[in-house]
């Protein structure tokens, strides 16, 4: 499945986005990382106990609404996920990670390219610099065969920085596909390199290329002997 598991963790907060006005409980911030640890160590049935807790005292909170959507999409839970990826949007129309999210489940697991471009798009009409929500809009022209506009939105996407390493998943996966046009995809990738926040995420973006590559060739190979 391809959910949102390999996600580093993103800023935990009770900024407005999050909270919308909402008066938030001492101590919100501890217990959305309680979730997320349980959620990291794959204990999925105890994250969502603990977030559906969290709810009760916070049910407008949209950070805790869409770590909900996250670990039920996480369980194969797809229609609950969607339908709560939707009620935060509902409930936050202005919470441009939600956008972004739910762009991300419709691409994933959908295959709903065009529902996922217009998400991905609301998303970056609220937040231009979410390199993210541009590396997931580029898989999306990809397969829809608008490689130009791929590559400019991976171009934009490396202006900016993030510690998500499912951006460095999604940006190599891209890469792959988009290696004819050489010379602007070598600089791309000599870019996200010199960004890596941390070693995981240079070791995992290097991981994704060589296994997109070699996948690659192999359909190249058996076209050939087929």
């Amino acid at each position: 499945m391809a959910g949102s598991g390999t996600m580093e963790k993103e800023s935990l907060h009770s900024s407005v986005e999050s909270g919308q006005g909402e008066r938030l409980h001492a101590g919100t911030e501890d217990r959305l990382e309680k979730v997320w640890r349980k959620r990291t160590k794959g204990h999925y049935e105890e994250a969502l106990s603990a977030v559906e807790e969290f709810l009760e005292s916070c049910p407008k909170h949209a950070d805790g609404m869409l770590m909900k959507a996250q670990i039920l999409e996480e369980m194969g839970r797809l229609d609950e996920s969607r339908s709560t990826y939707e009620n935060v949007l509902k409930i936050h129309p202005d919470y441009s990670r939600g956008y972004r999210e739910y762009g991300r489940f419709m691409l994933m697991n959908e295959h709903s390219l065009a529902q996922a471009e217009n998400q991905l798009l609301n998303g970056l009409a609220i937040n231009p610099q979410d390199p993210f929500a541009h590396a997931l809009l580029a898989e999306v022209y990809i397969q829809t065969n608008r490689k130009q506009q791929a590559l400019l939105h991976l171009e934009i996407a490396a202006r900016f920085t993030t510690e998500d390493i499912r951006y460095y998943e999604v940006c190599a996966r891209a890469l792959v596909k988009l290696e004819s046009k050489h010379e602007k995809v070598k600089h791309l990738q000599r870019l996200l390199v010199s960004d890596f926040p941390n070693r995981s995420a240079r070791s995992k973006f290097h991981r994704v290329l060589r296994a997109h590559r070699k996948d690659r060739f192999r359909l190249v190979f058996r076209r050939m002997w087929t």
